[in-house]
């Protein structure tokens, strides 16, 4: 694990246990993991960049959404940092066929694209982050954000996959089905619930709403 993100995860878990008692230490250690990690700024390198822009989408989510005043006026003076990184690591998917394109051809290797559906999907999570934000300021939502192609694929039983065995396996029995942005009309009309997993699941939300997504389950025979 990249030290970025353990020191991410390890404030997560201190956050998680926030009280009275500690918050102070707890808003403190976010705040000085936040600045460490905004000093390393970005690079080329789409391992790195993935990593970082993973770990201060933590720190954002934990910091917007607290009910103190410190934290959450922190957080959104980053927010323009936060999209700027956004904008980066989507140039470095744009640059990549591996990485922007998804479709029924199989990758080269599980790993590559278990780390090139991070990317993608990594993006999308942080567009959904800020379009929230702009939305509850009601300000007007970056067009950027969506007028792109933001390709991911809906696939649980390769994303969930645990080897390379059990991947190729997933991928000839239930062939991926590639998604852009929240062109979800095609999967709703013949997709499964056994093929949606956790991501797919707030995409769907998102998209026609908690009623409508649970609706789609029930009629397909599984509940949400």
């Amino acid at each position: 694990m990249p030290d970025v993100m353990f020191d991410a995860y390890k404030d997560c878990v201190l956050y998680d246990n926030k009280n009275d008692k500690n918050e102070g230490l707890v808003y403190r250690s976010l705040e000085l993991g936040s600045e460490k990690l905004l000093r390393l700024g970005t690079t080329q390198n789409g391992a790195e960049t993935l990593a970082r822009l993973q770990a201060l989408l933590l720190y954002q989510s934990m910091q917007l959404f607290d009910h103190n005043l410190r934290p959450k006026s922190l957080a959104e003076s980053r927010m323009g940092i936060f999209q700027q990184w956004t904008d980066h690591l989507s140039n470095i998917r744009d640059a990549s066929a591996e990485f922007s394109e998804v479709g029924s051809e199989r990758p080269a290797t599980w790993k590559s694209w278990v780390f090139a559906e991070s990317l993608r999907r990594t993006i999308i999570a942080c567009w959904s982050l800020i379009t929230v934000v702009q939305m509850l300021k009601q300000e007007t939502c970056a067009p950027g954000a969506w007028m792109g192609r933001q390709p991911w694929t809906l696939s649980k039983s390769a994303w969930e996959a645990v080897s390379s065995f059990d991947f190729d396996r997933a991928w000839d029995t239930h062939p991926p089905e590639g998604i852009t942005c929240l062109e979800l009309d095609g999967f709703l009309a013949k997709g499964k619930p056994d093929d949606v997993d956790e991501f797919g699941r707030c995409m769907l939300v998102i998209y026609v709403g908690l009623d409508a997504t649970k609706e789609w389950f029930r009629n397909n025979g599984s509940v949400y």
